[in-house]
This record gives structure tokens, sequence and C-alpha cells, in this order.
């Protein structure tokens, strides 16, 4: 009994001092795209936003699934016409991000021509410095905004 509660207990730390730096430089990769993919946000730029991504990646999104380059950029153009609508700067808020591992996670607000659309996410999987999968959840309602059905 003390022999198996030695080796877990050396397992647990041979995995926790393996791991740390792993684990701290995939955060810190993680966070420069992180930290790109913002920055092309916040300038609307379609092409810096999809270098981020490859044409495996895929973003999850009012229960479709948009895969590719080509499909995602569409969806950015999409989603900046939606967010330009806002009437005042400060009507789109975005919560500082959450980055761990391999995983980026922010929840954000938006009001829209008067309408409130108090609470959204995104989560980012990123790996190799690209977006391999991203979940987008929001009101469906904030698509009708652009006029897509998505």
């Amino acid at each position: 009994m003390i022999r198996t509660c030695l080796s877990i207990f050396a397992l647990s730390w041979f995995l926790t001092v393996a791991s740390g730096p792993a684990r701290a430089d995939e955060t810190s990769a993680t966070q420069r795209v992180w930290d790109h993919h913002i920055v092309a946000w916040k300038s609307r730029d379609v092409e810096a936003i999809l270098s981020d991504y490859t044409e495996e990646s895929a973003i999850i999104v009012v229960n479709k699934v948009i895969r590719g380059r080509k499909a995602i950029g569409d969806l950015f153009r999409q989603l900046f016409d939606i967010f330009d609508k806002v009437d005042k700067p400060d009507d789109h808020q975005i919560d500082p991000a959450t980055v761990v591992g391999k995983v980026v996670y922010i929840t954000w607000r938006v009001k829209i021509g008067g309408v409130d659309y108090p609470f959204g996410t995104d989560t980012f999987v990123i790996d190799k410095g690209k977006i391999e999968y991203q979940t987008i959840t929001s009101d469906p309602r904030l698509f009708a905004v652009s006029g897509s059905k998505r």
C-alpha cells in the first residue's frame, strides 16, 4: 500500500515537473496567437484573421460547422457586418481572455439597434500556431442582424 502511494506520488511529481515548462510554453504560444487574432478582429482585417486558421480549421456557430479558410473568411465578413452595427463603441465589450494550455475562452456582450445580447462566448483550441477549432455561442437572433439565416 505504501509502495503504491509512493509510486503514485512519484509519478504525479514527475508529470508535474515534466509538464510544467511545456504547459507554460504552450500557454505562451497560445497567448501569442490570441493577441494577433484580437488585433486583427479589432482592425477588421480578414486576411490577418485568416492567417490564424488552416484549411482544416473548423468554427462551430449556431449548430453549423464552418470549415476551411474561404468559409471562415465569409463568416468573419458576416461577423464584421453584424458587429459594425453597434451604436457606440462601448456597446461591444470583450472580457479579458482566459488562456490555459491550448485553449482560449472569452465572454462578450453587444448591443445593436437598442437590442442587448448580454452574453456570448468563444472558445478557441490552438495548436502549432493555428486555431484548429473555435466555437461561438450567442443568441441565434444576433445572426439575423446581418440578414443571414445561418
